[in-house]
């Protein structure tokens, strides 16, 4: 059972509903967000930024499906608070560059 917490699985999670909807991919929008480090450089000692990792694999899933990012805010340091309008489909973005867990 997939639980939609890997992007592989929301993908499928949601072109699922889309079909059970009958309705089309095209017809939505995509907006991604995210991805952020956490820590200020230099603050961690990862050979792995997972949140590049995550990025790419957002816009790969896109590409793999046809799908074009009608906005996005992603990567850079610091944090971001997100607010989406789900009866307007807008968002407000708040990107903070500084860390949010100090040493």
């Amino acid at each position: 059972m997939r639980s939609g917490h890997y992007g592989d699985e929301a993908m499928a999670l949601l072109l699922e509903a889309i079909r059970a909807r009958g309705t089309q991919l095209q017809e939505y929008q995509a907006k991604l967000f995210g991805g952020g480090r956490m820590f200020a450089d230099g603050e961690t000692a990862c050979a792995v930024d997972v949140g590049e990792r995550n990025i790419d694999s957002a816009h790969r899933l896109l590409d793999q499906h046809g799908v074009r990012a009608d906005a996005s805010s992603v990567g850079m340091n610091g944090f971001r608070n997100v607010s989406f309008d789900i009866a307007t489909g807008l968002v407000w973005v708040r990107h903070r560059s500084e860390a949010v867990w100090g040493v």
